[in-house]
């Protein structure tokens, strides 16, 4: 790669390379609503953890938004700042492609780590019921 310039950060070099997307886990989100992954799945429900945690840290049923957001365009997304539904493009939340492929990649090998192997020894607080 080249050094494309002395002011650029670490994060506009990767959105040069591979393009931007909504940020505040949106993306994920978005591949529930345009049923490319099913809610209820395994897949389904990890994609909704990143934006659950931001939503659910401001208080705020993690639902609601998410009802919201099937009404809206791809484009929409949670604003944790105003705690509100915004144009993400517009205010600046975007994440790297690079870097959100790249992060489902991981999480995957790490699925698929967990369910080749025979036993898996967890926290008592990570037990499920």
């Amino acid at each position: 790669m080249d050094f494309i310039g002395k002011n650029k950060s670490i994060d506009e070099v990767i959105a040069i390379e591979e393009g931007v997307v909504n940020g505040g886990g949106c993306i994920y989100v978005d591949a529930l609503l345009d049923n490319i992954v099913p809610v209820n799945s395994i897949l389904g429900m990890a994609l909704k953890a990143p934006m659950y945690r931001i939503v659910e840290s401001c208080d705020i049923a993690f639902e609601s938004i998410y009802q919201k957001l099937q009404h809206e365009s791809r484009e929409m997304g949670f604003d944790a700042n105003t705690e509100s539904i915004v144009n993400m493009y517009e205010t600046g939340i975007i994440d790297p492609v690079k870097t959100v492929r790249l992060a489902l990649l991981n999480a995957v090998s790490v699925a698929q780590l967990y369910l080749m192997t025979d036993c898996v020894i967890v926290p008592e607080e990570m037990k499920l019921n």
